[in-house]
């Protein structure tokens, strides 16, 4: 599993130089990042940013709540559950009825907090440390259920899993 402290490698979960994984540029949306970590920051910031998404990050839950004041929402919020401010936790629901799709990540998330975070609204609960394509993949599956009108775009040309999806008759 990746270790999301580690800084950026070369192919290592797609945010190394040359590896165009991530290269989508299909402008997803907009993504807020409430962590105080910051090389989660960091690394959530550039990996969602070549995914084409819209990225604003908040160290804690006062300064994303007072940009959620100022709105509009994002699409998506990737929330910490243990913040210097405050737990995470208490504030899925109010994310999520501005409409924004969230997903909560915690290094120490139990089944008790698992529960909640769904029972208040949260779409995933990814625990850390996460393989960063795989969080990618969490959100963008989430804000696309919170969202139902958008469209999915095909996948690139000559991507891998274009066969998979396809299926054997279709070509």
């Amino acid at each position: 599993m990746h270790n999301a402290f580690a800084p950026p490698v070369e192919g290592a979960s797609g945010v190394g130089e040359g590896d165009d994984t991530l290269d989508r540029q299909t402008a997803t949306g907009t993504l807020w990042v409430v962590d105080d970590t910051e090389a989660i920051l960091v690394l959530a910031r550039s990996v969602f940013e070549r995914a084409g998404w819209r990225v604003s990050t908040f160290e804690d839950l006062t300064g994303a709540r007072a940009a959620l004041a100022d709105g509009p929402a994002p699409d998506a919020v990737l929330l910490d559950i243990h913040l210097p401010d405050g737990n995470g936790l208490h504030h899925v629901r109010e994310f999520a009825s501005a409409g924004a799709a969230v997903v909560v990540v915690s290094n120490a998330a139990g089944p008790d907090q698992v529960e909640l975070a769904f029972a208040v609204g949260a779409g995933d609960v990814v625990p850390k440390p996460f393989d960063l394509r795989s969080l990618l993949a969490r959100v963008e599956r989430v804000a696309r259920a919170a969202r139902p009108e958008r469209v999915l775009l095909p996948l690139p040309e000559g991507h891998a899993m274009a066969a998979h999806i396809a299926g054997p008759d279709s070509g």
